[in-house]
């Protein structure tokens, strides 16, 4: 019994410890890094060195001939609020390379947050599991198989985005050639956290996978089947 509450415990922490880091991804704007050559004039490096994730792009000054409408420039005036790119009114009339540089960046943005969804609603079921409520009579080999298919639904997810993410910046390298020569980009903190969140809900899935191992043992070994301990 008390192992399988610490496990328990630890599973729920360890959910909660990556729902978090994704939200931190989520939210902010390192997930990509743009860097011109020092040896540039200033407006070129005023140009390519900033960086960016799901919702904004940051300059470290913005440069002066970037065409922005005014309400799109964040509150410390480098940063620029790139989301409603994704949204196109006439997006059948653009080009087929345009169409799918929107998809992709659709996808990416749309499975990160499915994926921080499924995280947290894998938290409530646990928790309604465990708690002495009325739903104390789950039985809790469903509840178990439940969260780890949860998870790796959520895992699945993540995965996609980061490799939507990851199609996007090959994109811009080949075939647009985005860079200029002495432009080096790669890949920042939010993606590596974002990456780590995903990982962890492999991990945590295993765990649920072990505890509903043990909970058909119980059946067979001492017919107790229901309550989480």
């Amino acid at each position: 019994m008390g192992n399988k509450f610490v496990c328990l415990g630890v599973v729920l922490f360890m959910i909660l410890a990556s729902l978090t880091l994704n939200l931190v991804a989520i939210l902010t704007d390192h997930w990509y890094n743009v860097q011109a050559d020092s040896l540039g004039n200033s407006t070129f490096q005023s140009k390519w060195t900033y960086h960016y994730g799901i919702w904004k792009k940051c300059y470290e000054s913005l440069p002066s001939d970037t065409p922005v409408v005014k309400e799109r420039v964040g509150s410390n005036g480098n940063c620029i609020f790139i989301y409603e790119d994704m949204i196109q009114s006439h997006e059948d009339t653009l080009p087929y390379d345009d169409q799918l540089y929107l998809h992709l960046t659709r996808c990416f943005v749309a499975f990160a947050i499915l994926c921080g969804g499924i995280q947290l609603f894998t938290i409530l079921t646990l928790i309604c599991g465990v708690w002495p409520a009325d739903c104390h009579n789950i039985k809790r080999s469903k509840i178990y198989l439940g969260a780890a298919l949860m998870l790796l639904l959520a895992t699945i997810c993540g995965s996609v985005s980061g490799i939507c993410f990851i199609a996007l910046r090959d994109l811009d390298v080949d075939p647009q050639n985005l860079y200029p020569q002495g432009v080096a980009s790669n890949y920042d903190w939010s993606f590596m956290i974002h990456w780590i969140s995903t990982g962890m809900c492999i991990v945590e899935s295993c765990i649920l996978l072990c505890l509903l191992k043990e909970s058909y043992d119980d059946v067979a070994e001492k017919f107790s089947y229901y309550n989480i301990y």
